[in-house]
């Protein structure tokens, strides 16, 4: 079962936190209990009794853009274990999903299964099943039947596209679901023994011939009102019952 502390939100874009941040009425918290030069954001607000918290990975100085990615989400993780004391960690945001597989624009998927990387290519013995990843941080059944959601492996990379190497690798782990934070949040929840829920709403599929930057930006608001919609039941849900969260069978 999930721990005692603070359920963490942990969310990378302007865009995919904003609608929860108004929905559970969250509050931006000036005084963050970490170092001032690191550009994540803090929010917090009282659910059913409950202390919420959500870190946004903030916005990158130089170019003025969110902190996409695995950096900014490893920061962001370790913030979320160690200043704000996590005891559930809850990760979402947009992700490619996969025609082929039946799936369209808007769905909304619940982690199930290893978290893996799908371009950390290091041919260098047990360098290449590091490279890989493959972090098993929660057992999310009791959520999704709750939920009435399907579950499917999150697939992480540092780009939006997907060539064809990265395609075969997503293939070889079954990814439902190609994001650029989960496995590096992951890699931290596993390593501080925190558990990991990641819900991911589909902007762009990953085997359509649209270039993927054009579908994610046609389709980014409808998938995160979806996402809003589905994140509000998950983190209420979560609030009433941590047991439907349970460490890795």
């Amino acid at each position: 079962m999930a721990g005692d502390g603070p359920i963490v939100l942990l969310m990378a874009m302007r865009d995919e936190a904003r609608g929860i941040i108004g929905r559970l009425g969250l509050v931006q918290v000036e005084a963050r209990p970490w170092a001032s030069w690191l550009p994540m954001r803090l929010y917090e607000g009282v659910i059913d009794g409950e202390r919420v918290a959500l870190v946004l990975l903030g916005v990158d100085p130089a170019t003025g853009v969110d902190c996409i990615g695995p950096e900014g989400a490893t920061l962001g993780a370790r913030a979320a274990v160690d200043e704000l004391g996590a005891g559930l960690i809850v990760n979402a945001g947009a992700a490619g999903g996969f025609e082929a597989r039946g799936q369209a624009v808007g769905d909304v998927i619940l982690s199930g299964g290893p978290f893996w990387y799908h371009d950390r290519r290091i041919p260098l013995g047990d360098f290449e099943a590091y490279g890989r990843g493959g972090y098993t941080t929660a057992d999310v059944s009791r959520l999704a039947d709750h939920l009435g959601l399907p579950t499917g492996v999150v697939s992480t990379g540092a780009s939006l596209d997907a060539p064809a190497s990265d395609l075969m690798e997503m293939g070889r782990t079954g990814a439902a679901a190609k994001d650029m934070e989960g496995a590096a949040i992951a890699w931290v929840a596993k390593l501080a023994g925190v558990e990991l829920v990641s819900l991911k709403a589909i902007t762009d599929l990953v085997d359509h011939p649209a270039p993927t930057g054009e579908q994610f930006m046609a389709n980014l608001h409808v998938a995160m009102e979806r996402l809003t919609d589905e994140l509000e039941r998950c983190v209420r849900a979560l609030v009433g019952d941590r047991s439907l969260v349970r460490p890795p069978r």
